[in-house]
């Protein structure tokens, strides 16, 4: 019998601490193990706690010249097919038609930055005409054949052309009212395939088509008076878009090859650069209204056998983007949306709404426009 009593008992122990160690091992599970932070070393992108995000549909067909609207709490657009105005809310609810009329052909649309006026685009090849729509009178005005591009004021009272002379050659730089009168030349040259900006009231900037096998420049012009200085040349496959205040720019370039294209900034006189150590082009972002940050698409991986970014507005490669908030003053990326997820979005022509709550943008991979929920 005290055999028996023995091996009781030290069945018994044997139990018990089985249960200890049990206890032990998911008292350590539920509150240490999951607890434990995740380790980052070695990224180059510092993450900050985010909520779940979701990306919104705001279109059902490819659409072109989205916007936000003047009074910041939709998104208006034309539907590629047959040009009819829709809008939307931010969550995509209220999709809304705002004008039937066809407009056949219409393959660009800039609009005012007061939401009045917009400069469209019909045709196709050489065979392109433009015109200058003021949806508060309702008039319609075709512009000059001569002129290749325009883009609006900050205030939206005046336009900036471009012109191109056969007699010298040159590309000219045209400023003239709103309605396209009063037209006066402020800036000539004979760099070709340029392209125009009107960032700050004081500041055109002209600049060069971008290619990664050759090197671009960017000219900042004085509307007035036609003064300009050049703050960035010389750079391979150099993008740009310029902050809401126009004294900093955000600019993207590869090397002599077209390889890896990333993201700088500088200040309007193309001093205190800055290389952001990220991989993306300046297309792909969107300026915060402060000036403070930068909202980006990024590519989960940069095509090495692609010339950037010529081969990606051919149409040759696509990318597969997650989307970060740069913050300028000291760095710190945040992510706001993985490329892990069950659909790929390429993103172009990002907007970002007037509470800074939604960025919206077209996937170019089908045409349609999107947002994305930020906070």
């Amino acid at each position: 019998m005290p055999l028996k009593t023995s091996v009781k008992k030290l069945i018994i122990i044997l139990v018990s601490l089985a249960i200890i160690i049990v206890a032990s091992y998911l008292v350590y599970y539920i509150f240490f193990r999951q607890a434990a932070p995740s380790d980052t070393s070695g990224s180059e992108i510092s993450l900050e706690p985010k909520k779940i995000q979701k990306i919104f549909p705001l279109s059902k067909e490819p659409v072109l010249g989205a916007t936000i609207d003047a009074n910041g709490t939709k998104v208006k657009y034309y539907t590629k097919a047959n040009g009819n105005m829709m809008s939307a809310a931010f969550n995509g609810s209220d999709l809304t038609i705002l004008s039937s009329a066809n407009l056949s052909g219409l393959i660009k649309a800039l609009w005012s930055p007061d939401k009045q006026k917009v400069v469209s685009y019909f045709g196709e090849g050489e065979q392109i005409k433009k015109y200058l729509h003021d949806y508060a009178s309702g008039q319609s005005t075709l512009l000059n054949e001569k002129i290749e591009q325009a883009v609006w004021s900050p205030d939206s009272k005046k336009i900036a052309v471009l012109t191109y002379d056969e007699n010298s050659s040159s590309n000219i730089v045209n400023v003239a009212n709103a309605d396209g009168s009063e037209m006066k030349a402020i800036f000539q040259t004979r760099i070709k395939d340029i392209l125009l900006e009107w960032p700050a009231i004081d500041k055109i900037s002209v600049r060069t088509k971008p290619s990664g096998l050759a090197e671009g420049a960017i000219i900042s012009l004085n509307p007035d008076s036609g003064e300009f200085i050049t703050p960035l040349n010389g750079l391979s496959g150099l993008l740009s878009k310029w902050s809401p205040l126009g004294d900093i720019v955000l600019y993207s370039t590869t090397s002599a090859s077209g390889k890896n294209p990333s993201l700088s900034t500088a200040d309007k006189f193309g001093q205190n650069r800055s290389a952001l150590g990220i991989y993306s082009i300046a297309d792909k972002c969107v300026f915060s209204q402060d000036n403070r940050s930068i909202f980006c698409a990024v590519p989960e991986r940069i095509s090495e056998n692609a010339i950037w970014p010529d081969d990606y507005y051919k149409g040759m490669i696509a990318t597969n983007d997650s989307f970060y908030k740069i913050n300028l003053e000291n760095s710190q990326k945040a992510l706001l949306y993985s490329a892990n997820g069950e659909k790929s979005y390429d993103a172009g022509e990002l907007l970002l709404s007037l509470e800074e709550d939604y960025l919206v943008f077209t996937n170019r991979r089908d045409g349609l426009l999107y947002s994305l929920k930020i906070k």
